[in-house]
This record gives structure tokens, sequence and C-alpha cells, in this order.
């Protein structure tokens, strides 16, 4: 309560050690420093390299999803996006977390921040099946990669992150069918008797040629479902240049036009109705 977090964190070290408290207890005192330690994180004056330093502090203490969320945005803006996507993911899905709509916002976030990170590769996961840690492209840290993928079996109708192309491409790269792959493994265990693919592009270029590109991208996705067994119907659609999301404003023009270059899916909207 004092904005105290480095005193925090040391009278919780000395209570665990004294065996004074319970588990929850300390889980229940670190998650209240952590948030004392993510408020004085913005606090006046604070640069952004202090400011990530303290968030850093702070969630060694708890994992709080304010501070999960504020630090994502900071990784984000440092073009960290595997460590970003984590973050965010760990935020909208944790247990204390925030409400349905900022949780929905974090989960865009997320995914689009999976999208521009090079390295990062979905983890399709079973329900029900623990969270595995892997090392993220940068730095060599661990964070957790699989939230986005565990998320599909908390909530059947959150998609996973759109499939990624490389530019003026239709072709499916490695990285691509591993998203791809996470796609199709939504599809199969909502049990989605129809799904709708649907292609965009980048501004770049002629508009009719990026139109024509973005039905190609739909399609490659769609062949990869059919080969892969998907056996539900799968509408197709395009809609060519697209600007970036909303969530990715503030990000150099040239990184943020990655994320256009994508297929999204959604279940039909007729299955949708008929539940």
């Amino acid at each position: 309560k004092d904005a105290k977090p480095d005193l925090a964190a040391d009278i919780l070290s000395r209570a665990e050690h004294a065996h004074v408290c319970s588990g929850g207890q300390l889980a229940t005192l670190g998650e209240q420093a952590a948030l004392t330690g993510y408020k004085a994180a913005f606090a006046a004056g604070k640069s952004a390299d202090e400011r990530i330093y303290a968030l850093e502090k702070a969630l060694k203490l708890g994992r709080p999803w304010q501070a999960l969320a504020a630090l994502g945005d900071e990784m984000q803006k440092r073009g960290k996006f595997a460590r970003a996507a984590a973050l965010f993911s760990e935020a909208a899905d944790n247990p204390s977390g925030p409400p349905p709509p900022l949780a929905a916002l974090l989960r865009r976030k997320a995914a689009y921040a999976a999208l521009l990170a090079p390295d990062y590769r979905p983890v399709i996961m079973r329900c029900g099946q623990p969270g595995k840690m892997m090392s993220a492209p940068d730095n060599n840290k661990t964070v957790r990669k699989t939230v986005l993928a565990r998320r599909g079996c908390d909530n059947g109708k959150a998609p996973p992150a759109p499939v990624p192309f490389s530019s003026a491409s239709a072709r499916l790269t490695p990285r691509g069918a591993a998203f791809a792959a996470a796609m199709l493994a939504w599809a199969q265990r909502t049990k989605a008797s129809r799904v709708i693919l649907t292609g965009y592009s980048d501004r770049r270029g002629n508009a009719l040629a990026n139109f024509r590109l973005s039905m190609k991208r739909a399609k490659a996705v769609r062949r990869y479902f059919r080969q892969h067994g998907f056996t539900g119907g799968v509408s197709v659609r395009a809609r060519g240049e697209t600007a970036p999301p909303d969530v990715l404003s503030g990000l150099p023009e040239r990184v943020a036009a990655r994320a256009c270059r994508r297929v999204d899916i959604q279940a039909d909207a007729a299955r949708e109705d008929a539940k």
C-alpha cells in the first residue's frame, strides 16, 4: 500500500522461509504487492526503461493481469512480439482477470502480436493438457507460448491467431502452416460444421491484384484444411486491401502492415444462430 515493492518482496521472502503464512496467503500477498509495483511503475516522471524494470520486478511477486497487460504493451512497442503475445494471453486468461470486453481485447492483441513475431509457432494442445514452457526468441527468456492454443479449450468461440503470409505471396510457409494447423485444430475441437476463411492483403500495389491475392490466400488455407481431413463446409471470402488492426496503432507502418497479410477464421453465422 505504501508503494514499496522492494520492501514487500523482502518481507514476503522472509515470511516464506519462516513458514508464518500458508501458500495461499503468500500468493494473495504476492498479488497485492505486485499490484503495488504495477502502480509504482506508472508514477510521474518514470522513463520507459524504468517502467519496464518496475513491471518486471512486480511480476516476480505475483501475476496480476494489469501488470501483465502493461508489460505486454511495453514489449510490443519494442518489437518483442512473441513475449507480448504471451503476456497478453496470460493477462486475458488470468483467474482473477479482466472483465469480458477487456479480456476479448487482450486476446486480439495476443493474436496479432503472435502474427508479427517471426519465430512464434502456435502449440496445438488437447483440452486439459497443462501449459508448457518454451524458449522465446527474444533474449532466450522463458515465457508461456501455449496460452493462445490452450484458450481454444477454455473458450471454443475464440478463434486462434490468423494465418500469416509473406508479401505478395499466397503460398503457405512452414510458419503459416503451423498457424493453419492451429485453426484446423480449433475447428475440429469446436465441432464446426462450417467455417469462413477471409483473406486480406496490405495496401501496397494494385487494388484489384491485392483483392485476387487475398482470395488466393483464403483458398490456400482451405486447401490445407481439405488435405488434413476437415470434412465440414469451408467458405472463402476476399477482403483485399485493409488497414492494420487498431490494436497495433503506434507501431511503424511497415511492421503493422505485416498483420494485413493474413487469413482469419470464424464459425459460420448460421451455426451460431442454431445454438
